[in-house]
């Protein structure tokens, strides 16, 4: 793969899937095989999905997921984008007359 690599003129990408009995090729080696890139496309979703379930799974026995589970609200309201879509409501000051959700104590 170096020699292949070495030899095309543009950046190549490995792609991996994690699956069964298969060992993922970590950055260092695909940067040692030549790869510019390393996609592993479904590994963000695949922990999402796992953390969604066991927050579930909790919801579902009674019990509210512990803190450590959850981003801080700062943070998550930041990641949402609530000061980029306040910022936006505010250009159309009273044409709403929607409640809104209280601002984030930063």
């Amino acid at each position: 793969m170096l020699r292949l690599n070495s030899e095309l003129r543009v950046p190549t990408m490995l792609a991996q899937v994690e699956t069964p009995d298969v060992q993922l090729v970590g950055v260092k080696e695909a940067g040692q095989l030549g790869f510019a890139l390393s996609l592993m496309g479904l590994t963000v979703l695949n922990v999402a999905m796992s953390a969604m379930k066991r927050c579930l799974r909790e919801m579902r026995e009674g019990r509210h997921p512990e803190e450590q589970s959850r981003l801080p609200f700062a943070e998550l309201y930041r990641e949402v984008g609530f000061e980029e879509h306040y910022a936006w409501e505010e250009r159309f000051q009273g044409q709403l007359g929607r409640a809104r959700l209280p601002k984030a104590k930063l």
